[in-house]
């Protein structure tokens, strides 16, 4: 039995997982899992606003993101006050290309303490996974109750 040709296309540059799976006739598999690097290989995409009222929706501020060995996110308050820090991989070590067998994950703000602010700021700085480049970025959001 032969199987169609599978396609898929991505709409925003970054590093993604394909995984090809193989089925015998008794039905055991085998699957293998490797990155795939589209256009520049990293994207970071960060909301503007976020909603922790514990409806499971929304609850954490956190970025989007792929194609990076490193990331280091931090939150301040407007007046500055650093009111949040996530470093991973927790040990501050990039992940190397060879050993990057899925992305890495923030848990994210959940503003359990935040203040009154009119807004907050949040900064990331990260490595890319391929071609190790420093990326940073910065802007604004804001919190609705």
């Amino acid at each position: 039995e032969t199987a169609s040709p599978t396609r898929h296309e991505y709409g925003i540059s970054g590093t993604y997982f394909a995984t090809l799976r193989i089925y015998n006739d008794i039905g055991c598999s085998e699957e293998i899992s490797k990155p795939i690097v589209v256009g520049n290989g990293f994207n970071i995409l960060v909301p503007n606003v976020f909603t922790p009222n514990g409806d499971l929706v929304n609850d954490r501020f956190k970025p989007l993101f792929s194609g990076f060995g490193l990331l280091e996110f931090t939150i301040y308050d407007n007046r500055g006050n650093k009111v949040y820090y996530e470093l991973t991989p927790e040990d501050g070590e990039p992940i190397q290309p060879e050993s990057y067998t899925e992305q890495i994950e923030l848990e994210g703000w959940d503003g359990s303490n935040a203040g009154y602010a009119p807004y907050y700021i949040y900064t990331i700085r990260g490595i890319t996974l391929f071609g190790d480049k420093e990326i940073e970025r910065s802007g604004t959001f804001i919190i609705l109750r």
